[in-house]
């Protein structure tokens, strides 16, 4: 067998080189597949290249067999070229093949690595929020791409010229998660969420029944002190479930109302050198007054119900009877009627313990009238009934303004 042409020898180099480039960009065993044949193919051209060498030599005009076919009659210089000329070109289709299979795979190597930057990016998002979660996805990563044995992670290689500009993607913007409610033991009831203390009213109720009782046995020596004891003592009990109230301006009439009904009780004590009954109605008067500003401005959960109507009725009536007996007072008893109506107008507005508060003052009032101008018709028990529904109205009165206030406090956002 003779030596191989410098043409021949420059296909060959030609053709090494094309089949180192398509193995650096194949897969492994694409690339050990492809250099098996080509190897094969090398070996078929060698042979057939010192065949036609041979009868070249021996003949100058004879037919080049090529895939059991019969081709044209070539020259002793020309036969090996032409020979030689159709299986490069089938190793280059074989190539070129192997090249676009290496394409498509190094193109589902690129989606592979976009999705797993993709992962990548939701990882480090969801690992600040759900370490348990990241370290989940971190383990799916890893798994998608594959682990070598020194436990680094293995990227599928991306051909050189087939690598694609990959733009980078900014984090995903994810809502915070709420922060988990803290939980906190329960505390003790502030000074405006307590109710009102009862034991604050005890003093105020023991004496009004002292007192009740000495009127009732006309024990005027106890009744007499133990009535100008009574309203302070109320009014300590308003000062100690006042504690802790925003609400000043309702206090201080409730405040008001108790004071001048304290210099009513004691007209005759204070102001012993002018009529005790016309100073009696002033004092009792105003302190009324300062109800119905209590009434109207701050304890009203309600509207005027119709039943406040019969206080008029109730008005009417006392005019007519009280009158003829007051003579000269029957202008002030009116007038104070007018007052004392009002007041239990006001009140049918305000909680039920309110109320009944001032409906107890109303009666007080109405039996010390009959007290006062028509003793003929009143009972020896009379001035212990008039105490008794006086001091209950009283002490309801500042019981329920209390509770009122302190509910819409708590019901208010500070």
């Amino acid at each position: 067998m003779e030596s191989r042409s410098p043409d021949a020898e420059q296909t060959d180099e030609q053709r090494s080189q094309r089949a180192a480039a398509m193995r650096s960009g194949a897969d492994v065993n694409a690339e050990a597949t492809v250099g098996e044949e080509v190897a094969a193919e090398q070996s078929d051209i060698d042979r057939r290249a010192g065949e036609d060498s041979v009868i070249g030599t021996n003949d100058s005009e004879a037919d080049v067999p090529f895939d059991g076919q019969a081709d044209t009659p070539v020259s002793d210089e020309a036969g090996i070229t032409d020979a030689l000329t159709p299986e490069p070109t089938r190793a280059n289709a074989r190539i070129l093949e192997a090249n676009a299979d290496a394409n498509q795979e190094a193109d589902a190597a690129d989606r592979a690595d976009n999705e797993s930057t993709d992962a990548d990016v939701a990882n480090s998002t969801a690992s600040a929020e759900a370490p348990s979660a990241g370290a989940t996805a971190s383990a799916s990563i890893t798994r998608s791409r594959g682990t070598r044995a020194d436990g680094t992670i293995a990227t599928p290689p991306t051909p050189a010229g087939n690598r694609r500009n990959k733009t980078p993607r900014g984090p995903r913007t994810t809502q915070p998660a709420a922060p988990a409610a803290e939980h906190r033991p329960p505390s003790q009831p502030s000074a405006s969420t307590r109710r009102v203390p009862r034991w604050a009213f005890l003093p105020f109720i023991a004496l009004s029944t002292v007192h009740v009782i000495a009127l009732a046995f006309h024990n005027d020596a106890l009744a007499a002190p133990t009535k100008l004891g009574l309203m302070p003592l109320l009014a300590f009990a308003v000062l100690v479930g006042a504690r802790g109230l925003r609400a000043t301006a309702p206090i201080a009439l409730l405040l008001t109302a108790i004071l001048f009904s304290w210099l009513g009780d004691g007209a005759g004590t204070f102001v012993p050198f002018l009529p005790t009954l016309p100073m009696m109605l002033a004092f009792f008067g105003i302190a009324h007054l300062a109800y119905i500003a209590l009434f109207w401005r701050h304890l009203r959960v309600r509207k005027f119900p119709l039943a406040a109507a019969l206080l008029v009725v109730w008005w009417a009536a006392m005019v007519i009877v009280i009158a003829p007996a007051a003579k000269e007072l029957a202008v002030a008893v009116a007038a104070y009627g007018i007052v004392l109506g009002l007041t239990a107008a006001f009140a049918t507005r305000c909680s039920p313990m309110v109320l009944v508060g001032a409906l107890f003052f109303l009666a007080s009032d109405t039996i010390l009238a009959f007290m006062l101008f028509l003793p003929d018709l009143t009972p020896p028990i009379t001035d212990a009934a008039v105490m008794f529904t006086y001091t209950l109205g009283q002490g309801l009165i500042a019981a329920g303004a209390l509770a009122t206030l302190r509910r819409r406090q708590n019901e208010t956002p500070a």
